[in-house]
């Protein structure tokens, strides 16, 4: 701490200021003392005359401390050294001065410090930061002493027999020993109920009864009425007497398991232009039910988006309906809760028991209808998606929805029509999307994250187009608990003639904290590495790794590189522990001939272990390949060219073609229970958007060229935001470009997507007509003399820099070669 953060800290704690008194005397005068060392330390002259002449200055300590400060300005920002800690404590300990209310040091006086004339705490409670009785220490005096006349007594009886000591005293001296005399309440801590007569009289309210139903319908538009404030809204629907119903409204919070949790009835009840609640039997708390209802997506008649009514076994039970689902039939979610009245302002307790199996039950509904919901999958099964074949009207449909008007997926007659590669989400979904339901993956599906995506097509393969027949698969790549969540990877591979063509990669985050450890694993492929077998010791170190089996153990692996292609599986038994670990794999050599053969394998399997040996000889003795080159200089792509996607103001015309109908994408009610902003574009539009950009720009509209595409989201984009794209040419990966992509939104300047693309290069032949010896220099003197030659070589230098980042010079600094 600095000398000043000291000297406030003193203050704040020895100070009853709500009281303007001092706690005692002494302190105020220990204080003064301590200031005093502050100017010793601080003052520049020697002999200055102290600021603090009397400890009556320090009457109002805080003008007084800011004042002194204020003249000291080093105080605020140096340390307290070491002498003056000393000293400090030294003050703290003086004899005939009140003991402080603090632990100075957390040092062997501890006991000291905290025990020290701590009674007066419980008699003084105004003196206690904050006025928290659980800081005092109360100790058993003589008059406890009396009362004590059970042996070994458990701490509960003690506690229950003041607590109902001190209800049987009320009783008696309060209502004469009538416990029928005791009035009756709901709950405490509720909010007061009040009168609401101004919130009926907005223009855009409309309250009507009949029967035993009251209808609160709010305006359409902002044209037909203003829409009533939040809080007296709230205050209506909860009605005039205390209940599981106001509580329900009026809550700050609700109770979720062993932590609270902001009240998410506030949030979907919220004044919204066009919603109408229908609350009916108000005044019979057992058979009330709340009902909301809203237009549906088409703008035409209205449907039921939330129910609420109390069950035959006391819960208040809470339906979310979601009527855009694959089978185009409302799917509920089902949310239990508790009344609680004992407990006063966190009276709304959630069940848990069961609850992220109901909600994986019904995201099921939503995507696959009435099929058995796969819960009990292993984590390690392979999750099937079915066939489907790409037809003309589904590609059309969904470049429509992504704005993707490339000529490629354009149908004219006698013409090949082509699907985007993000197409590929449309036919992998399924599986992809199966693979997050097993039971042993246990998050909550409301609180998931589409952390990232990727799409590779496979060696060779061409990209999918019009009449392809397909098949899906999908296996989860891993499991893992990370700090903010539980990460699921799932790798679905799409066929097609039995051939694989193309994975898609899917990172999706549980939020939350998760121990289950027993359930994570990991399979990776490993970065493939080589080891150049430089000498006889090389050989016998690697002979001698257990794992390591050659094919022929008399062959010469002196003076060869091997290249070592691996992959891993690795279960967790906590953070840092794996409870096991497999890598498999071959270890290949080019020979002379460039033909590449296996000459060994390598097969490492064990049980719980701090590491994996085989990657830790990789690294210490081998070196990666395959790994992108970067340039120092990123080559712009759209130089000054903007480029701007606008997002849809519906994001339903991508849930449709895309099969993701998760409904915090479309409804109001999903979103504001999720607490976020908004009706959230997909992730999955904002990269097939993105995408079609890199087609353009870095593969000039050949969809053949892209090879990969890989994106982090990690940005909410929101109905009709600006999302500006910039694409730099960053470097090379096995003789294709690295293209990388980032998208803002326009107007936070807020990262929303962060990409990689690998586009390959167009067909190049490099040919040197001349014919003769060739010298250092040569033709540098006619770069020099001639105005034409000067300028052919100037131009394939650009050409050079913008598509390879390198000069024409730095590729071949010996000579200078024009052709002319």
């Amino acid at each position: 701490m600095t000398y000043a953060e000291v000297v406030r800290r003193m203050v704040e704690l020895m100070y009853v200021k709500h009281e303007s008194r001092w706690i005692d005397p002494s302190l105020k005068r220990l204080t003064g003392d301590f200031i005093r060392r502050i100017e010793e330390r601080f003052t520049p002259i020697e002999g200055q005359a102290s600021l603090l002449q009397n400890y009556a200055d320090l009457n109002d300590p805080f003008a007084t401390t800011e004042k002194i400060l204020a003249h000291y300005r080093e105080a605020n920002t140096q340390l307290i050294n070491a002498q003056d800690m000393q000293h400090f404590l030294l003050l703290c300990q003086r004899r005939g001065q009140k003991p402080v209310p603090f632990v100075p040091s957390l040092d062997e006086n501890f006991e000291f410090w905290f025990k020290k004339d701590s009674l007066w705490q419980s008699e003084d409670l105004e003196a206690v930061v904050g006025q928290d009785v659980g800081r005092t220490c109360i100790l058993q005096g003589p008059m406890a002493a009396k009362y004590s006349t059970v042996v070994n007594e458990p701490i509960k009886d003690i506690l229950d027999g003041i607590h109902n000591g001190h209800i049987a005293a009320l009783t008696s001296s309060v209502y004469g020993g009538d416990e029928s005399a005791i009035p009756v309440v709901e709950y405490f801590g509720g909010k007061p109920i009040t009168s609401l007569d101004d919130v009926e009289k907005v223009d855009g309210l409309t309250v009507s009864e009949e029967g035993g139903k009251t209808t609160f319908r709010l305006s359409a538009s902002a044209s037909q009425g203003a829409l009533p404030d939040a809080e007296p809204w709230l205050r209506l629907l909860a009605g005039e007497t205390y209940s599981w119903r106001h509580a329900l409204f009026t809550s700050d919070v609700f109770v979720q398991g062993n932590k609270f949790q902001d009240n998410p009835m506030r949030r979907i009840f919220a004044p919204a232009h066009g919603m109408v609640v229908e609350i009916t039997n108000a005044k019979d708390p057992a058979k009330t039910s709340i009902v909301v209802k809203e237009k549906n997506h088409s703008g035409g008649c209205y449907v039921k988006t939330v129910e609420i009514r109390m069950s035959r076994e006391k819960e208040i039970l809470i339906d979310l309906i979601e009527e855009r689902t694959i089978l185009g039939k409302p799917a509920s979610l089902p949310l239990r809760f508790r009344y609680h009245p004992e407990t006063g302002p966190a009276s709304i307790r959630e069940v848990m028991e069961g609850r992220n199996d109901r909600i994986k039950e019904f995201y099921y509904r939503l995507w696959f209808g009435d099929e058995k919901v796969p819960l009990d999958a292993a984590v390690t099964d392979v999750f099937d998606g079915g066939r489907a074949q790409v037809t003309g009207q589904a590609i059309a449909d969904f470049v429509h929805a992504v704005g993707n008007n490339g000529e490629a997926f354009v149908e004219r007659p006698g013409k090949t029509v082509y699907a985007p590669m993000d197409f590929a989400i449309v036919v992998g979904w399924k599986a992809i999307i199966k693979a997050i339901f097993p039971k042993a993956i246990d998050g909550d599906l409301l609180k998931l994250v589409h952390l990232s995506n990727s799409f590779r097509m496979l060696p060779g393969a061409e990209p999918l187009k019009k009449d392809d027949v397909v098949e899906t698969r999908a296996q989860i790549n891993a499991v893992l608990n990370q700090a903010s969540g539980k990460m699921v990877e799932v790798c679905g591979t799409i066929s097609r003639d039995g051939r694989p063509i193309m994975e898609v990669t899917s990172q999706f985050l549980y939020r939350g904290t998760y121990t289950d450890y027993e359930n994570t694993f990991q399979r990776k492929i490993e970065t493939p590495m080589q080891v150049h077998m430089a000498s006889s010791r090389d050989v016998a170190v690697l002979r001698s790794k257990e794992w390591f089996h050659l094919d022929d153990p008399d062959t010469e692996l002196l003076g060869k590189t091997l290249t070592f292609r691996l992959s891993s599986f690795i279960r967790f038994k906590d953070e840092k522990i794996f409870s096991s670990v497999e890598t498999l794999g071959q270890v290949l050599v080019e020979l002379p001939t460039k033909e590449v053969i296996q000459v060994a394998s390598v097969q490492y399997i064990a049980g719980q272990s701090h590491g994996n040996p085989v990657i830790d000889y990789l690294q210490r003795h081998g070196t990666s390949i395959e790994q992108p080159v970067n340039f120092d200089n990123a080559i712009p792509l759209n130089a000054k060219t903007e480029l701007l996607i606008r997002a849809p103001a519906s994001n339903e015309g991508y849930a449709r073609v895309s099969g993701d109908y998760n409904p915090i994408h479309v409804s109001r009610t999903f979103s504001s229970y999720a607490n976020l902003a908004g009706t959230i574009t997909h992730g999955m539009f904002s990269s097939a958007a993105v995408r079609s950009l890199v087609e353009t720009w870095a593969a000039e509209n050949n969809i053949a060229r892209v090879r990969s595409f890989s994106c982090s989201f990690v940005g909410m984009v929101l109905p009709n935001d600006d999302v500006e794209t910039k694409l730099h040419h960053a470097g090379m990966v096995s003789g294709r470009k690295i293209v990388k992509v980032e998208a803002t939104n326009k107007e936070t300047q807020e990262k929303v997507l962060v990409g990689e693309a690998e586009v390959e290069q167009p067909v190049s032949a490099y040919i040197f007509t001349g014919q003769g010896s060739q010298e250092q220099g040569m033709g540098m003197s006619l770069y020099d003399s001639s105005p034409v030659a000067r300028e052919v070589w100037d131009r394939a230098d650009r050409h050079f820099m913008d598509n390879y980042g390198k000069s024409f010079p730095s590729l071949f600094p010996f000579t200078m070669l024009i052709v002319l």
